[in-house]
């Protein structure tokens, strides 16, 4: 009887000793990996996929097909290629500084942060929710795609027949002579127009964005039955708590002076934005309904 439990006492010391063995094994597989690649670049699609939507396994970038390293040690990224991704919101590869080709047409970016990125010599964004960039750090750029963006934008009645959105634009320029800007306020006269073609400039002479601003019209009243709707909102812990989405429409963010703060595509039924910068009433709309929220931002 007692060499039975002496047995199985040892047993299970074996099975215990080989689950040890197994973890710190898989633990040394992952570190290794971590210090094979540049941690930055790890870090920044890491966080990709966390916050922009990108569909792959963290902290694998051997599995990562989309994305090219050189052979230092650890291995640089030199190249991205993520087309038709559906990345969403703002698109961070800040202090990629081996960088040198970047692809992100066909997605439903709204901001790219590119601070230095000094190596970058070809960036395609085509087709995105850009309505401005700065390439003006960027030295090495020689090539550049920024057409076919899509700009989504309530105006807002200001004076009778004149409808306006603050809006941060730099230097544009639009076909329609209905639709001018200035100080950051961007005025149409004609609420019959739905869509306007519009170029900005990059702070690189050689580049601009370039697509299509599309319109909605609102005199912007704050009673609570303007928006009767099933899309709801509300804030805490500076994010904005949105449900009652549909997959696959628009969501845009208005802060409390009228200016576009987010963009996007719902990609589920409810969603979390943190958007909120200033105290006040913020209209989100989403399809054809928009509701309005009231931020009190802790600062604490």
């Amino acid at each position: 009887m007692k060499n039975q439990k002496s047995k199985n006492f040892c047993g299970n010391v074996f099975i215990l000793i080989s689950a040890i063995i197994i973890v710190a094994f898989n633990l040394l597989v992952i570190n290794a990996n971590a210090q094979t690649y540049d941690p930055l670049a790890v870090q920044r699609i890491n966080d990709l996929i966390d916050n922009n939507g990108l569909n792959a396994t963290k902290n694998a970038p051997e599995t990562w097909i989309w994305a090219r390293w050189n052979n230092e040690t650890p291995k640089q990224l030199t190249m991205l290629f993520l087309h038709s991704q559906n990345l969403t919101g703002t698109a961070v590869f800040e202090g990629l500084n081996t960088l040198e080709v970047l692809g992100l047409v066909i997605n439903n970016i709204s901001e790219l942060n590119l601070i230095n990125c000094s190596a970058l010599r070809d960036l395609n964004c085509g087709s995105n929710y850009l309505f401005g960039i700065d390439l003006s750090n960027l030295s090495s750029l020689s090539g550049f795609n920024g057409f076919g963006q899509e700009v989504y934008l309530t105006l807002n009645e200001s004076v009778h027949g004149e409808y306006s959105v603050n809006i941060e634009l730099n230097n544009p320029t639009f076909w329609d002579d209905e639709i001018t800007y200035s100080d950051g306020i961007l005025t149409c006269t004609d609420n019959n127009i739905e869509a306007a073609r519009f170029s900005v400039e990059t702070g690189n002479p050689n580049f601009i964005l370039q697509g299509y601003m599309y319109f909605s019209y609102s005199h912007l009243k704050i009673e609570e039955n303007l928006f009767p709707n099933s899309l709801k909102a509300y804030y805490q812990n500076n994010n904005l708590y949105i449900s009652g989405l549909k997959t696959g429409e628009n969501i845009c963010v208005f802060a409390p002076s009228g200016a576009l703060v987010y963009q996007g595509i719902a990609i589920q039924e409810k969603q979390e934005i943190n958007v909120a910068d200033d105290n006040g009433i913020y209209i989100v709309r989403s399809g054809n309904e928009a509701v309005k929220v009231i931020v009190m931002r802790n600062t604490k």
